[in-house]
C-alpha cells in the first residue's frame, strides 16, 4: 500500500490514510517509490510509483489533497502507462505551484520527464525531456541513458518559480559508474 499518516494533536495519534496499492514491478527499477509535497496553500499533492500487478511495468499516479490531507482526489496518472516509470521527485512552491519529475524508459533507455502545475495539482503540463543531453558521458545516447542509477533524484522551485532538477544516471544500478545530472528548467 501507499499510505500516509496524518495528526491533529502534534503526534500523540496518527490517522493513516490509504492512498493506493501497487506491487513490485520487473526490476528495482521500478520498485515502489513515493514523494509528498505541499504548496504555500496548504494543497498536498502525493506522487508515488509502482506496478499494477506484481511484475507488472511501473507507472506514475498523483493524488491531491486540499484538507490537509483529511480526503484525497482520485488519483491521475502522469506517465505513458505502456513503459516502465519510476523515481518520482516533486517539489511544492507558491500557491497552487508544483513540479515534478520521473524516469521512464519508453524509449529503449531511460529518460528524466518533466511536468509542472499552476492549479495545486488539478492538471499537470505536457512531459518534457530533461534529460535530452546526448553527451557527457559513454552511456548517454540521443534516446536516453542505460540505466537510472540509484534513488537520487529530486527537484525543487527558486524563489523566482523556477525549477532546478537532478537525478541519478549510468551504466548500470549494479555495475556503475553512474552520475547526478542536473537541468535549470524555465
Amino acid at each position: 500500500n501507499i499510505e500516509t499518516w496524518r495528526t491533529t494533536n502534534g503526534g500523540t495519534s496518527w490517522t493513516r490514510i490509504v492512498l493506493g496499492q501497487v506491487f513490485t514491478g520487473v526490476n528495482f527499477e521500478t520498485s515502489s517509490t513515493t514523494a509528498l509535497g505541499s504548496d504555500s496553500a496548504g494543497t498536498l499533492v502525493a506522487l508515488y510509483s509502482g506496478a499494477t500487478s506484481q511484475g507488472g511495468n511501473g507507472h506514475i499516479w498523483s493524488r491531491r489533497s486540499t484538507d490537509g490531507g483529511v480526503t484525497w482526489a482520485p488519483a491521475v496518472e502522469l506517465g505513458n502507462g505502456t513503459s516502465n516509470a519510476s523515481f518520482p521527485a516533486l517539489a511544492g512552491g507558491a500557491a497552487g505551484q508544483f513540479r515534478i519529475h520521473h524516469g521512464d524508459d519508453r524509449t529503449g533507455a531511460w529518460n528524466t520527464f518533466y511536468r509542472s502545475s499552476t492549479d495545486g495539482g488539478q492538471t499537470w503540463s505536457a512531459e518534457a525531456d530533461i534529460s535530452d543531453a546526448d553527451t557527457g558521458a559513454s552511456y548517454k545516447t540521443a534516446a536516453g541513458f542505460a540505466s537510472e542509477y540509484g534513488d537520487y533524484g529530486a527537484i525543487d522551485i527558486t524563489n523566482t518559480g523556477k525549477a532546478v532538477a537532478v537525478w541519478g544516471e549510468g551504466v548500470s544500478f549494479s555495475t556503475g559508474p553512474g552520475g547526478i545530472w542536473f537541468n535549470r528548467l524555465l
